[in-house]
């Protein structure tokens, strides 16, 4: 064994590791531990190479080599726990965080990168007791605040949030990024007018930043300005044509604005992009239904139905019928609608009219009943029953 010249081969693999040149270095690595195969820092350093072309497990196996060698390594447990969290071992790398904070409790990094694999395995409060640990020994890191910042907003804690992400922009305020999710949270809050300030500057730092063209457009249709709203969605929409968010936005605003068609061809690529979204489907059958578009409406509705089941589908889909003449199928449509709203009284009303033309008056009479037990102060009913009576 000669370790000078694992030596001079690791320092050689540091130049061109320090050069990009990963696979250069990763080979030089490999010498020194060809001359030293106890090398550590040769471990070290071919896993950090590894990690830097995405070669994750393979980076993880020079790691666990190097912990073998020297167990009580905080900076190889956390190089081993990033590689983990890469290759989305969330588990195992917070095990590995939680070994290196034992070593170096005061080291906030690792309790940040430890939130981050709570964050990715959805635990968003043991998450934030570890960015409140990292912000305590360190409150000056702008990422660090932007991401606690993320997870108090995913809390509903849009206040916190809000003085997170302004703690951030007091460090950096050219950040596009930080703007628009603090203009998010203010939108979140109904804050409009500190919405639209932080979105508009988010704009003015990055011209096309699409999500904040989208938000923006949300505020805009929030505020009833349907025009302002148009602008952005189609701006957003201009940057990145498959965000089916501004799509599906875009389409209730064209419907607000009379621009039914437009809607309708919105909707249409809203399924392109998700074409198991239930509400793309009972929307765009709400409008094909105004245009008198039976046949075509019943066909959305079965769908959304068929991947959703809802009273207001079953409801509509029944009016839908009875458009087209099909009164068996409306009743049974109510009927579902009243099985999961059973305190409807329009439900009922429109059942008994549906038996009433089926010949059925019994059972028209018995809905006209409940619905009026439902709804006293109904005329219309009253007139009906009276109808039915005489």
């Amino acid at each position: 064994m000669d370790n000078s010249k694992a030596i001079q081969y690791l320092q050689t693999g540091n130049e061109k590791y320090s050069a990009a040149d990963y696979d250069g270095a990763i080979n030089e690595y490999w010498k020194a531990i060809q001359e030293n195969p106890a090398f550590t820092d040769a471990y070290i350093a071919r896993g950090l190479a590894k990690y830097a072309l995405f070669r994750y497990s393979a980076a993880i196996a020079d790691f666990d080599k190097a912990l073998q060698l020297s167990p009580a390594s905080a900076a190889v447990l956390a190089y081993r726990a990033d590689a983990l969290q890469d290759n989305g071992d969330y588990k195992e790398a917070m095990k590995d965080y939680t070994g290196a904070i034992e070593l170096e409790p005061e080291n906030y990094t690792l309790y940040y990168k430890r939130a981050e694999a709570k964050m990715n395995l959805g635990k968003v409060n043991t998450a934030l007791a570890d960015y409140n640990r990292a912000v305590k020994l360190n409150a000056a890191d702008f990422n660090l605040l932007c991401d606690r910042a993320f997870a108090l907003m995913q809390t509903g804690k849009y206040a916190e949030a809000v003085n997170d992400y302004t703690a951030a922009l007091n460090l950096n305020d050219r950040d596009a990024v930080a703007c628009k999710e603090r203009g998010h949270i203010y939108y979140l809050m109904q804050n409009y007018p500190a919405a639209l300030a932080d979105l508009d500057r988010a704009i003015a730092l990055r011209p096309a930043y699409e999500a904040a063209y989208r938000c923006r457009a949300d505020v805009y249709k929030a505020l009833q300005n349907y025009p302002a709203a148009l602008q952005n969605y189609n701006k957003a929409l201009e940057l990145k044509p498959t965000d089916d968010d501004a799509l599906f936005n875009r389409a209730i605003v064209n419907d607000l604005c009379g621009n039914t068609q437009a809607a309708i061809a919105d909707y249409d690529k809203v399924l392109i992009f998700k074409p198991h979204l239930p509400e793309a489907f009972y929307n765009r059958a709400v409008l094909k239904f105004s245009l008198e578009d039976y046949a075509a409406a019943l066909a959305d509705f079965d769908k959304a139905i068929q991947i959703a089941p809802d009273a207001n589908a079953y409801y509509n889909r029944a009016i839908t019928k009875h458009n087209l003449q099909d009164y068996e199928g409306s009743v049974e449509d109510y009927s579902h609608a009243l099985q999961l709203q059973p305190n409807d009284a329009g439900v009922y009303e429109y059942r008994g009219d549906a038996y009433l033309i089926l010949g059925n008056t019994t059972a028209a009479k018995q809905d006209y009943e409940q619905a009026l037990r439902l709804n006293p102060h109904n005329d219309n009913l009253k007139h009906k029953l009276a109808r039915l009576n005489t």
